[in-house]
């Protein structure tokens, strides 16, 4: 077989074979718009990094040895959690990764992943005989059924296997929880109690980092039993400067071949106002619209990839977190909404909507939190994405909503009338973008659209 190497010496010379093989590799988008996806560059997170390196040199008397990452979506949590694992295991950790749930079930697959880490011994026995493979090795133990004892007994047991492990290797133990927010609250008290007891006062090497969305301070967070949860420390994910968005970009379209000049650098960086996920995307489209795989990304090339990667951005992001907010929340975006300013008076945003600016102020600090808006100055707001404003802008003229008045949100049934109304005037849509537009879940769209297909075939 002639290879690729062989057939470009034989046709061309010497530097026709470096561009031929610049254009080759050049075709590899170099960018991963998918959440939880590494990205080439890990930009703006070294502080955070740092943090978690230091905590797990030190160990568990570390301030940082169990720590929780907190931001909106599309900041890189989950991004930053499988770098904090990748770093653990390189230093010879044992790791368990878990996505939280709020099904009570939770409990049961956390203990399971912790059980699946750990090549102890149980100190309670069954009739059941689980194989497992531990650190490198297939390892034997006997699992008590679950009825015999209870989820706080089976977690504290499963966590002090996999602390005496821990101390064994000499290297410790590392749990990443991801969707804090979202977890079930009776598994997390027990797990809280668990660690707590091996991490906290038994001193034995089981570092933990959740991540989870800033609501979680007022929903998991706020339970009587989360008390060492409430405790721990904090990293915010703050949004990424100007220059490290552009080292975003910048550098996985080098490492791949191209090039992308100061201009088309500046308006791209611009665009993703900072937002981890949104750089992966404007690089993303700028990758795709670039017409010669080995020339310069362009400024026409990013303006054009700028508009599908906030269309993007609207499903994935902006819909999902007005979705997750109180309707007080929703009532103050659309009031923000209606000033086309890239700052807005508070007390023109409480005007807008009909109350007063100190009943507004506990929502504002929500939404702050939240990574929904900023406040750049006293008595000043603004979106921290600005096409936030464009998108909710939308909403609310499809809808014919006017900001002020009651504030009373949209019915159940208004918005299922809309959602129909939506799906027979474009029923190639997909749920996902139907949602967007009317600012609801895809299954929900999914449950209304199959019921108005069912009595639509009704005689």
């Amino acid at each position: 077989m002639v290879s690729i190497g062989d057939r470009l010496s034989a046709e061309t010379g010497r530097d026709e074979i470096r561009e031929a093989a610049v254009a080759i590799v050049r075709h590899a988008n170099p960018f991963h718009p998918t959440f939880g996806r590494p990205p080439h560059t890990l930009a703006g997170r070294d502080e955070a990094m740092r943090r978690c390196r230091a905590a797990m040199s030190a160990g568990p008397d570390h301030p940082d040895y169990s720590m929780l990452l907190k931001g909106p979506r599309g900041s890189g949590k989950t991004v930053l959690l499988a770098a904090v694992r990748d770093m653990a295991e390189q230093n010879g950790l044992a790791t368990v990764r878990v996505t939280a749930k709020p099904e009570p079930t939770f409990a049961d697959a956390l203990i399971e992943q912790v059980t699946s880490a750990s090549d102890a011994e149980r100190r309670r026995v069954s009739s059941a005989q689980i194989s497992v493979l531990g650190s490198g090795a297939g390892v034997s133990f006997r699992a008590p059924e679950s009825r015999e004892l209870s989820v706080h007994t089976r977690m504290l047991d499963a966590m002090e296997h996999l602390a005496d492990r821990a101390q064994r290797n000499g290297k410790g133990a590392l749990i990443t929880i991801d969707e804090f927010h979202n977890a079930n609250i009776a598994a997390l008290r027990d797990f809280a109690h668990a660690l707590q007891d091996v991490a906290k006062i038994d001193g034995k090497p089981v570092m933990f980092v959740g991540a989870g969305l800033p609501s979680m301070e007022e929903t998991a967070l706020a339970d009587q039993g989360m008390t060492f949860f409430q405790r721990i420390a904090r990293t915010q994910l703050d949004p990424l400067s100007p220059e490290e968005s552009a080292e975003a970009l910048r550098a996985p379209i080098e490492a791949a071949g191209g090039t992308i000049g100061d201009e088309a650098l500046t308006t791209a960086a611009a665009a993703t106002s900072g937002y981890p996920f949104m750089v992966q995307l404007v690089g993303y489209h700028s990758w795709e619209r670039c017409a010669d795989p080995g020339g310069a990304i362009t400024p026409d090339d990013v303006r054009a990839a700028i508009g599908a990667a906030t269309g993007d951005m609207e499903v994935q992001v902006f819909a999902p977190m007005v979705r997750d907010l109180s309707d007080t929340d929703r009532l103050v975006l659309d009031a923000m909404s209606a000033f086309d300013l890239p700052e807005i008076k508070l007390s023109d945003v409480a005007r807008a909507a009909g109350k007063t600016s100190n009943y507004l102020s506990v929502y504002i600090e929500r939404l702050r939190e939240a990574g929904v808006i900023d406040r750049p100055a006293r008595g000043r707001v603004r979106f921290v994405h600005a096409t936030m404003r464009d998108w909710l802008q939308r909403q609310r003229v499809e809808r014919g909503a006017a900001v002020g008045g009651s504030g009373r949100p949209e019915t159940t049934t208004t918005v299922k009338e809309r959602i129909i109304a939506t799906c027979r005037s474009n029923p190639e849509a997909t749920h996902a973008a139907i949602a967007a537009r009317v600012g609801t879940s895809p299954d929900y769209v999914g449950r209304v659209r199959r019921a108005d297909s069912t009595s639509s075939r009704e005689p």
